[in-house]
């Protein structure tokens, strides 16, 4: 093994992103013999931090979740070995699963799940009638966007209104996605964007798809937002939902 000088305090630092409160579960060795911890994240996407005494530099190391109700790919960890609290190396980093971690020296190689981080779904606020919809990339949180909806219910006002859809930084607009046709007065249409769409305005279900960008990751505080062209005040949008892979920045 490495030598430290005498008094030298070893640690684990092991830094956890999550949405959930999840259990915990940190298997290793040493030479003085095996060791075991448990922690509950806290629910947070926040970086949380949370460190264990150990009496040496580990010779292996597994981190996973505990327990049948853990969400794949909720949880993401960072672990760092610290002499005297100060960091001496990462020794892995991943998303945690029941069936999946990340482990040192030799990482397992990582399932096809652990590659694409969790998928989720938000809602962003109802607006008032009248008024556009949006929603906001959470502190700490990717979003590689794969579907977004929304509906128009527009009033009896003869104008023909265009539900344009931007992405944000919170800065300046990155572009436009523009409808398949316009809407019409007293009409209540559906509008899907997603990967792989036909740009298709379907009149009799009245369902409109449009194609999103591929592979587009927002960052935290990037905007995701409608701007209705010809907008009447008894104009009703519901709230927008987003289906994502997210990330997290621990």
């Amino acid at each position: 093994m490495l030598a430290f000088e005498n008094g030298a305090a070893f640690d684990l630092e092991v830094i956890t992103a999550s949405k959930l409160a999840t259990a915990i579960e940190i298997t290793g060795m040493t030479r003085e013999g095996p060791f075991k911890y448990a922690f509950t994240t806290n629910g947070s996407t926040a970086a949380q931090t949370t460190t264990f005494k150990i009496p040496d530099v580990p010779i292996w190391l597994t981190v996973k979740t505990a327990g049948i109700a853990a969400s794949v790919n909720d949880v993401y960890a960072m672990v760092y070995v610290r002499v005297s609290e100060t960091r001496l190396q990462l020794l892995c980093q991943g998303f945690l699963g029941q069936f999946h971690g990340i482990n040192f020296p030799n990482q397992v190689p990582m399932t096809p799940l652990q590659q694409r981080g969790v998928a989720g779904y938000s809602a962003g606020t109802d607006p008032a009638a009248g008024s556009n919809a949006s929603i906001t990339v959470p502190t700490g949180e990717y979003w590689k966007v794969k579907q977004v909806k929304i509906s128009l219910v527009t009033d009896a006002t003869v104008a023909d209104r265009s539900v344009v859809l931007y992405y944000r930084t919170p800065a300046a607009v990155m572009f436009n996605i523009v409808p398949a046709a316009v809407q019409v007065a007293s009409k209540t249409i559906i509008y899907h964007w997603f990967e792989g769409a036909a740009l298709k305005d379907d009149a009799i279900s009245l369902n409109q798809t449009i194609p999103l960008p591929a592979d587009t990751i927002l960052s935290p505080g990037f905007i995701i937002a409608t701007a209705v062209k010809n907008l009447q005040a008894a104009d009703d949008l519901s709230a927008l939902g987003v289906i994502y892979q997210r990330f997290y920045s621990a």
